[in-house]
């Protein structure tokens, strides 16, 4: 990706964040330090460790982490309202748990069931939902 289209990503994503409406999880500061946290992470080949809106996550690839919490955490496109306090969401393809990490923001109270084929990214789902001790996340391969 060239210089200029950097640019523009960040300056649309900026955008997109700043206009997240009010409401239960991350506000929009956190949300884009981290972030830009993540655009400087991308620049490392391997993966790692980093701590995200109060939650420690592991990651495979730092690239596909920045992709991860973009689509998810900047586009926001598991931002549906439940209209409950403690929702049941099932959440088919868990990856490493970017997705679990956002609903058990929004909604600490849900109850989330998860699952990730994948034997590779499996352990690492495993590990950010026991690391973050998340209440009421069940895991299946």
């Amino acid at each position: 990706m060239g210089f200029a289209s950097e640019v523009l990503e960040l300056l649309l994503d900026s955008k997109h964040i700043a206009n997240k409406p009010p409401g239960p999880g991350a506000g929009n500061w956190e949300i884009w330090r981290a972030y830009m946290r993540l655009k400087r992470l991308r620049l490392s080949n391997s993966g790692g460790d980093v701590r995200l809106l109060g939650f420690q996550v592991r990651y495979l690839d730092p690239v596909n982490l920045a992709r991860l919490f973009r689509e998810i955490f900047v586009n926001r496109l598991y931002d549906v309202p439940l209209g409950l306090d403690a929702p049941m969401i099932v959440d088919c393809g868990s990856n490493i748990g970017m997705s679990i990490l956002f609903f058990k923001n929004l909604y600490p109270r849900a109850t989330v069931i998860g699952f990730e084929p994948n034997p590779l990214t499996y352990p690492v789902l495993r590990h950010n939902v026991e690391q973050n001790q998340l209440p009421d996340a069940t895991l299946h391969q």
